[in-house]
């Protein structure tokens, strides 16, 4: 069985390469020659002969683009596919209809969830702990877990073939994408209830209390209904015009 040639260190080597997917886009073929080019190392297991590796990889060739941080459970089952002799058809097919479902989960919660929550995370700590303690938090929470979904989704979507595709939806669905834009209200309520805290204040305390459970309460009823973008400006109104009254 050809599944068998390919090896854990073959499927890590696919998904280091997948960091560069989308450096070949264009308007004609989009990402498929990044998927390609990402599915050379477990290819070369599969396909001894030189010529039909050649073929293998023009076979995936074809327009393919969906979101960049899920492209490995595409390109994990592809493999699988590839491995267990599938018709070149349904392998052009199950790469087809896998686009558009995982860019539907993965925009919202990558870039909808995921990048606001790290940023305002992030500013939250560069304005307790400095800038570079922020700049280090920034590049841990937005980078760690799309690292770590970019690599894991090509073993998973190896071990299980189409069938991950569907399990994709649970790692980042819409549950998980309403947390993160939770986690992103609570703090950006948190920071800008920190910004209005100054020397001047007669009561910094209270200050402080009242303009955090202002502004955690404007941000959390926001992001239920909105993007997580939408509510940093009116909660930023909100909360230093109750530190103002406060002071």
């Amino acid at each position: 069985m050809s599944a068998e040639r390919i090896g854990r260190l073959d499927l890590l080597r696919v998904g280091l390469r997948l960091l560069l997917l989308q450096s070949s886009w264009s308007e004609g073929i989009l990402q498929s020659v990044g998927l390609a080019y990402c599915l050379v190392p477990g290819l070369r297991r599969i396909h001894e002969n030189r010529d039909d590796l050649n073929a293998a990889i023009r076979r995936h060739r074809t327009p393919f683009n969906t979101h960049p941080f899920l492209a490995g459970v595409v390109a994990g089952a592809v493999l699988r596919m590839e491995a267990d002799g599938a018709p070149p058809q349904q392998i052009a097919s199950f790469t087809r209809d896998s686009m558009g479902p995982l860019g539907a989960v993965g925009d919202p919660f990558f870039r909808g969830a995921l990048a606001p929550a790290a940023s305002l995370i992030a500013a939250l700590v560069a304005l307790l702990g400095g800038a570079l303690a922020g700049a280090v938090t920034l590049l841990v929470v937005f980078n760690l877990p799309h690292l770590i979904v970019r690599i894991a989704a090509v073993t998973i979507g190896f071990r299980d073939g189409p069938v991950a595709l569907a399990r994709a939806g649970g790692w980042v669905g819409p549950r998980k994408t309403r947390g993160l834009k939770l986690i992103a209200a609570l703090a950006g309520g948190a920071l800008l209830g920190t910004l209005v805290l100054g020397p001047g204040a007669a009561h910094p305390v209270l200050t402080g209390v009242v303009a955090i459970a202002v502004g955690l309460g404007c941000a959390l009823t926001l992001a239920l209904e909105r993007t997580a973008w939408s509510y940093v400006v009116p909660l930023a109104l909100a909360t230093l015009m109750l530190g103002e009254m406060a002071i």
